[in-house]
C-alpha cells in the first residue's frame, strides 16, 4: 500500500499525464510496462497484450447500499507492444479504445450478459470463455477498482486501517494486478497461482510498478 502522501503524488502524476479522473488509464499504463519488462526477462515476446479490466458499475448513490452483489463488468484492451516506449502514446490509446468500449455499451451489455450466465454451472462457464479464444483468454487481469465499497471506519467495534482486495485471478492466464483505494491510500495487490511467478520475478514487478508510479 502507498501511504497517503505517496497517494496523492500517484493521482497528481495520474491527472497530469492521462487528465483528470483519468486515473485508471494511467494505472493501466504503468501496469502494461511493467509486465511488458517481466516477459522480456522471461524471453517472451508478442505483437500485442489482450488485457481484460474489471469495471465496477454501480452509481456513486448506491455503493453503500450494494455491498454484497456483483456489479462487476468489464473494458478489454488489446495493445501493440511498439507503442509500449511511448508513455503518452500508451495512456492515449487507452482512453481511445476505453471511450470506443463505452459509446458502444459494452459493459453494460456484458453485465446484462452475465446476469443470464449466473445460473450455469462454471465447468460450463469456463468452456464457453475459453472455446473462441483456444484456451487463452488473456495476457494478464488488470482491474482499479477505485473507492471500497465499505466506507465505515469500524467492523464488529473493530477499527479498520486499511482494506485489501484479494482476488482469485482466472487461469488462464493466471496473474493479475489489482489497484483499489480505502481512507485516502491507494493499494497496488499483486495476484498469481502458485508456481506461476516466483518470489524474485514478483519483486521485481512491483519495483517496476514503484518506479513507474
Amino acid at each position: 500500500g502507498f501511504d497517503p502522501q505517496k497517494t496523492g503524488e500517484i493521482y497528481e502524476n495520474a491527472y497530469e499525464e492521462a487528465g483528470y479522473l483519468m486515473v485508471m488509464p494511467y494505472l493501466l499504463s504503468v501496469a502494461i510496462r511493467a509486465m511488458h519488462k517481466l516477459f522480456e526477462t522471461r524471453g517472451l515476446s508478442a505483437d500485442s497484450y489482450i488485457i481484460p479490466v474489471s469495471v465496477d458499475m454501480r452509481s456513486s448513490r448506491d455503493i453503500k447500499q450494494e455491498l454484497f452483489f456483483n456489479y462487476a463488468s468489464m473494458f478489454l484492451f488489446q495493445i501493440h507492444i511498439d507503442m509500449l516506449n511511448d508513455k503518452k502514446a500508451l495512456i492515449n490509446e487507452i482512453k481511445s479504445q476505453m471511450y470506443e468500449q463505452v459509446q458502444s455499451s459494452l459493459p453494460r451489455n456484458l453485465l446484462k450478459a452475465s446476469l443470464l450466465l449466473r445460473i450455469a454451472p462454471l465447468s460450463l462457464l469456463r468452456k464457453i470463455f475459453l472455446l473462441p479464444f483456444g484456451g487463452k483468454f488473456a495476457s494478464f487481469y488488470f482491474s482499479h477498482i477505485g473507492k471500497c465499497s465499505y466506507q465505515y471506519p469500524e467492523f464488529m467495534g473493530a477499527k479498520i486501517s486499511n482494506i485489501f482486495h484479494m482476488p482469485r485471478v482466472p487461469t488462464p492466464p493466471g496473474i493479475g494486478i489489482i489497484f483499489n483505494s480505502f481512507n485516502g491510500q491507494l493499494n497496488a495487490v499483486i495476484s498469481g497461482l502458485d508456481g506461476l511467478v516466483s518470489d524474485d520475478e514478483i519483486l521485481a514487478l512491483e519495483n517496476s510498478l514503484r518506479n513507474e508510479l
